[in-house]
């Protein structure tokens, strides 16, 4: 794992303006710095791993979907 962490410190980290780069950013960092301590329950930090890459992925996932809430309530003229 050491050797993936050198990697990464010699890319260029380039600014993303989107929320949900900012959070992936904020994801990349928290599992970086849960692989370089030493972990006695390995449960609870899989669990909150699990937990913040949900909530990532559904801040994708936000923008993505928007369901028509009144879809019975639209006007049909009958010709569409």
């Amino acid at each position: 794992m050491n050797g993936f962490n050198e990697q990464l410190s010699y890319t260029k980290e380039v600014r993303l303006n989107s929320e949900y780069f900012q959070k992936l950013i904020e994801f990349k960092n928290l599992v970086l710095n849960t692989t370089l301590k030493e972990i006695d329950d390995f449960s609870e930090v899989q669990e909150y791993l699990l937990k913040e890459a949900n909530l990532l992925h559904k801040e994708k996932n936000r923008s993505s979907y928007k369901k028509d809430k009144h879809k019975s309530k639209k006007f049909n003229d009958g010709y569409y």
